[in-house]
């Protein structure tokens, strides 16, 4: 090969690949895909999740407690939650309206209630059905603090602070960032 052969080639590779470069520079400023939002783990939304979950599986305790004690398994756990719930249902905060609830009735209903919400608030998946959880135990917790005012109990902090923590769940669970796919601009 002689040498202004060599140069012609080696001129001819430099303009092929400053125009490829120029291609790929071009096409990545068009091309690139929307910023996706950022799905760090922080503090902020991990302790949620995880007191929403812990409050679920106490919640699910409490009413399996008092769903054992209502089918009669055995005998003194239900004469215990019995007799608790026979004051509970005298000191209704409906009561002064005239509705006493059977405490039996009572006793199941409020179980169930606890049972169902507590696995959805530690365990369901989708935002709404666990915000409608987390309000439904914070106005079970709303009467039961009424319940303990009227009865003049000493342990009126404990449905409180129940009821504070349920608040708090209910206004930081957010929905997790979606990641949406861009189109190009034509």
């Amino acid at each position: 090969m002689t040498a202004r052969r060599r140069r012609t080639t080696i001129e001819h590779l430099r303009t092929v690949m400053s125009e490829d470069v120029s291609d790929i520079e071009t096409e990545s400023e068009d091309d690139q895909p929307p910023e996706r939002p950022s799905t760090e783990i922080s503090v902020y939304t991990l302790f949620p999740r995880f007191a929403a979950k812990m409050l679920g599986i106490f919640y699910i305790f409490t009413g399996l407690i008092k769903l054992l004690a209502w089918s009669r398994i055995n005998g003194a756990i239900t004469r215990s939650a019995l007799n608790q719930f026979i004051i509970y249902s005298e000191n209704f905060p409906l009561a002064i309206f005239g509705f006493l609830p059977d405490p039996e009735t009572y006793m199941f209903t409020i179980g169930c209630i606890e049972m169902s919400f507590g696995a959805v608030l530690g365990f369901g998946g989708h935002l709404p059905s666990r915000k409608l959880a987390s309000l439904g135990l914070a106005v079970i917790m709303v009467g039961a603090t009424l319940t303990y005012i009227s009865m003049l109990e000493l342990r009126l902090f404990l449905p409180l602070i129940f009821l504070v923590a349920l608040i708090w769940i209910y206004l930081c669970i957010e929905e997790p960032p979606r990641t949406t796919k861009g189109k190009k601009n034509q």
